[in-house]
Parts: structure tokens; C-alpha cells; sequence
């Protein structure tokens, strides 16, 4: 089991057919898997070899997924690292993995070269892209090296394919570990759940080094055998023309793209998107309003999808037929179940709110076919935890309905605990989103003297909308229980909200700034 070995497979069988677009040019199968194998024997050249980690700091280029794939015909571990990442950032990542190699674009690969004597098990930096700084290996030079052919190993299911850092609240980030057989189950489950096949071309917007974006677009592509087509940027005009050459059947999203798009004038732009039947909305809340607009202007179907990089990848999606459930992240997959548990870790009853968990399934067909990571890299007391029972506890609170509909109702460290009263953000914002004059609306949790933490709202309103705090206010105090009144609210542009690379917003910074101001009055 090794998920390269689909991809050697479909480069045997169909050499010719394009296995990938990006920009203006294309590479067929044979191409893009010579290539991959001059990266893995130029990688065997340095030293590495099986279990070795092979980090890759780059953007949405060609090359991020062909050093991915190159590490595992060497029966590497590849470690995505985020390109917005900073030197402590990065050189704990590369650290904590020992990563024996890191390719890199040039301005992280000066970086990292900066404190190289810090990192004892690297053995090279690798610049991709642009003239290496002085002390890296330019990556034509260790192609030149490289031979084009090149077999991946068997690998035990168990193997390690990548050790994938998730960020925290607190402190460094983690290191999610995921084997061979959490990334093809993954992938099995989401191919035969919205019936793909080698004819449906599959794009990647979202940053590679996040690796669901990577398991629902580049690396699913090659899975299938069809092409893939990857976007560097976001620019709206391109984007579309990128869609309209390329022909994608599906590609997953943020709600700030499509709401972009939305806004570009044109009879084009739905006929660009004609070849498109599912657009995956996962890192950020679909507003039922914006997803009605995205639907009847493009003809396709937008799915809500909830996962994790721990469980890999999604855990719900929307059901395919029928009206979804706007309020809920849609149904579990097929080859898992999922329980709500309390403080101890007993199982809730449907319609009561306590903390989601992830496990297989333990009848039927799928029984025992979901695994979750293997644990948190070098973290053991993380590790037990998070997998107790041989679920993964995702630290977010939810409810089950009668008919199996997952609803999310707030991240653990999101709960404002107002005077001991726990306030569920999510819910104050799903009654805010009810006002039309609302686009966007954050609630986060601010200091009090008194009560420990009241909430407030960051709202963006709609183009030409105007509103004022105390409508908001009343909304709130009209719907909901007296102790989960709104107490400030905040306009503010979409703009000036701090967002992540896939465009969701972060909670955390904003909370950051309430605890900043507070200090300095008092």
C-alpha cells in the first residue's frame, strides 16, 4: 500500500493523458511521474531512504506536489509546512519532524539556511524557484542528478505518509501523524461518495500545504487518473478562465471566492461554470443565502463538509439528494459514526450539546474501515488523550439530531463563560446571520471585570446596508436566553477582519486584540 503506486499505475497505462494543468502549460502522466522520480533517486543520492522526513514549504506550484509524491516513492514522510510561516515557526517544525530535507522557495529557504546550525538532522535546503541562496542546492541540480524512473515501494498500511502540523491555541503546533491507509481511505470514501471517476477533473485553489485542500484536490486527482488542475492565486478573472479551459468537475473552496465571483458582471461567468457539478465549502460557514446565489447562477451543488486533519479530511457532508440541512455540517460518512460526549468522556443523547468524537464503525460493511491519525508526533500525553477509546476528540462541542444531521455549535476554546454561564458563539451568530443586511458576523468572547467574558460581534454588512448596534442587540435579546446577550458589537469591512490562508477568519486574533485593549485600560 503505498498511494504514489496510483499514480505509476495510471502513468503506465495512460502516458499521454494530461495529468496536469498549471498556468499556461500541461504535463502528461509519463511527465509528471519522470519528474517525481528525479526528485525521489536525487533524494536517495543525498542519504534518505524509508521513514526519512522530507519537509515542503512551498506555494501552489508544480513542484510542492511532486516532491510530496517523491517522497513517498522513497517511502518517505512528507511535512507540509505553511509558507506564511515565520523562522521560529518553521525551524520548530523542521526540528520537531528532524526533517532531513526541506525544498523550499527561495525566501524561506534563506530563512531557513539562517538556522541551519540549529537543525542538526537537515541535511540540505533545497531551492525551488528563482536563484538559490548561498548554502542551499538548487533543485534543477538535484533533478540533473535524478533518474526518471523510479518504483515506489510497498508500504505497510501503518507506514507513515505524512506528519501534517496542526495550529493550537496554545504553544507550538502539533504533528498530526497519518499513515498510508488514512490518506487512500480517505480518498476511497470521497471518490465513491460523489461519484468520481476518471473523467472528472479536479481542482486545487486552496494552499497545498494544507492537507485536506491537498486530499480533496491535487492528490485525489491522481487517485482518480484525471487531470488535475492547480491555481497559484486568486484572481477572480483568471480563476475563471482557468475554469472554463480546464473543465473541472468539482473543486473545494472558501466562501470568499465564490462570493467574489458572485460579483463579476457577464453571461461568461455561467458558462464557466458549466462543467462543475460540486464545490466543497469546509474551512468556513456557508451562509444559506450565499449558497442559494452560488447554485442558481453556476447550476451546481454547493456541499458543507466538516473534517479535521486528525480524522484525515471530512467527516460530514451534505447529503446529495434533497434539500441539506442549513443549519447542520451535514451526515456522517458512511465508513464512520460519531458520538457526543460529556466531561468524562460518557455518550450524550440525541439533542444534547457536549464534545464530538470520531471512530469507526463497528457494524455493517464499513465496520472497523475508519482510523483516525495515529497520534500527535513526539507527544505522547497529546496522543492518549485525543484518542481515548480509539475515538478522536476534536475538542469541538455539537449535537446529534434524530436523523443523524451534525450541527457544530462551537469550538471548546471559542465558549464564552459569561458570570459561569457558558455561551456557545456560533449560536449568536447563526441569529445574527438572520438579519438580511448581515454578509458576516464573528462573535467572540471579550474581558469583564466582573463577569469574566461578555460577548461581542464583529458584523460586515452588506453592500449599501446600514444598521445600528442596538437593532443587533435587540435581535439577540429578542431570540435568545438573557445571559447570552450580545453586549458590543463592531462594524467592520471584510477586509479588516485577520483571516488564514484559506480564508476563514481567525477568532483567535480577534479575541487577542479585545485582551490587548483591556489590559492597557486597566
Amino acid at each position: 500500500m503505498n498511494l504514489v503506486k496510483y499514480l505509476e499505475q495510471h502513468a503506465a497505462r495512460h502516458p499521454d493523458r494530461i495529468g496536469l494543468y498549471f498556468e499556461d502549460r500541461t504535463w502528461t502522466y509519463a511527465q509528471v511521474d519522470a519528474t517525481m522520480s528525479r526528485i525521489a533517486s536525487g533524494l536517495r543520492g543525498l542519504g534518505l531512504q524509508k521513514g526519512d522526513r522530507v519537509a515542503v514549504m512551498l506555494p501552489n506550484w508544480p513542484e510542492f506536489h511532486f516532491c510530496t509524491h517523491a517522497a513517498w516513492k522513497l517511502g518517505a514522510v512528507e511535512v507540509p509546512i505553511n509558507t506564511m510561516y515565520r523562522e521560529e515557526e518553521t525551524s520548530f517544525i523542521l526540528g520537531n519532524a528532524e526533517a532531513s530535507v526541506v525544498f523550499a522557495f527561495p525566501e524561506a529557504a534563506r530563512m531557513i539556511q539562517g538556522v541551519r546550525t540549529e537543525l542538526p538532522s537537515l541535511k540540505a535546503v533545497v531551492a525551488v524557484g528563482g536563484d538559490a541562496p548561498a548554502g542551499t542546492m538548487p533543485f534543477d541540480e538535484l533533478l540533473a542528478q535524478g533518474d526518471p524512473v523510479c518504483l515506489a515501494p510497498e508500504m505497510d498500511p501503518d507506514d507513515l505518509a505524512a506528519i501534517a502540523y496542526t495550529s493550537g491555541t496554545t504553544g507550538f503546533p502539533k504533528g498530526a501523524m497519518l499513515s498510508h491507509y488514512n490518506l487512500i481511505i480517505s480518498i476511497q470514501r470521497m471518490r465513491d461518495y460523489l461519484g468520481l471517476s476518471e473523467r472528472d477533473n479536479v481542482m486545487q485553489a486552496l494552499p497545498c500545504f494544507h492537507s485536506n485542500a491537498s486530499l480533496i484536490g491535487m492528490i485525489l486527482a491522481w487517485f482518480l487518473g484525471s487531470s488535475a488542475i492547480l491555481v497559484e492565486r486568486i484572481e477572480s478573472r483568471k480563476f475563471l478562465e482557468t475554469v472554463s479551459r480546464t473543465r473541472p468537475a468539482m473543486f473545494a473552496s472558501v466562501p470568499t471566492i465564490l462570493y467574489d465571483i458572485l460579483h463579476l458582471p457577464g453571461e461568461d461567468v455561467e458558462s464557466a461554470f458549466s462543467s462543475v457539478r460540486y464545490v466543497v465549502f469546509g474551512a468556513a460557514p456557508t451562509g444559506p443565502e450565499l449558497r442559494r446565489r452560488i447554485e442558481e447562477r453556476f447550476g451546481l451543488k454547493v456541499l458543507q463538509s466538516y473534517g479535521m486533519t486528525e480524522a484525515p479530511n471530512s467527516v460530514t457532508f451534505d447529503p446529495l439528494v434533497g434539500r441539506p440541512n442549513l443549519d447542520s455540517v451535514g451526515l456522517p460518512m458512511e465508513h464512520l459514526t460519531i458520538k457526543i460526549v460529556d466531561e468524562d468522556d460518557n455518550a450524550l443523547p440525541i439533542g444534547e450539546v457536549g464534545e464530538i468524537c470520531i471512530g469507526p464503525r463497528t457494524d455493517g460493511p464499513h465496520a472497523g474501515l475508519f482510523k483516525p491519525m495515529q497520534g500527535y508526533w513526539k507527544s505522547l500525553e497529546a496522543s492518549i488523550s485525543a484518542l481515548k477509546g480509539g475515538f478522536y476528540h476534536t475538542g469541538d462541542m455539537g449535537k446529534l439530531d434524530e436523523d443523524g444531521f451534525l450541527y457544530v455549535v462551537d469550538r471548546k476554546k471559542d465558549m464564552i463563560i459569561r458570570g459561569g454561564n457558558n455561551i456557545f458563539s456560533a449560536e449568536l451568530e447563526r441569529v445574527l446571520r438572520t438579519d438580511e443586511r448581515v454578509e458576516e458576523v464573528y462573535v467572540v468572547g471579550v474581558p469583564h471585570e466582573r463577569l469574566g467574558q461578555v460577548p461581542k460581534a464583529y458584523v460586515v454588512l452588506k453592500p449599501g446596508a446600514d444598521a445600528r448596534e442596538e437593532e443587533l442587540k435587540e435581535l439577540i435579546a429578542a431570540r435568545l436566553a438573557r445571559y447570552k446577550r450580545l453586549e458590543h458589537v463592531e462594524f467592520v469591512t471584510r477586509e479588516s477582519l485577520p483571516r488564514n490562508a484559506l480564508g476563514k477568519v481567525l477568532k483567535r486574533e480577534l479575541t487577542a486584540r479585545e485582551l490587548a485593549a483591556y489590559r492597557v485600560g486597566h
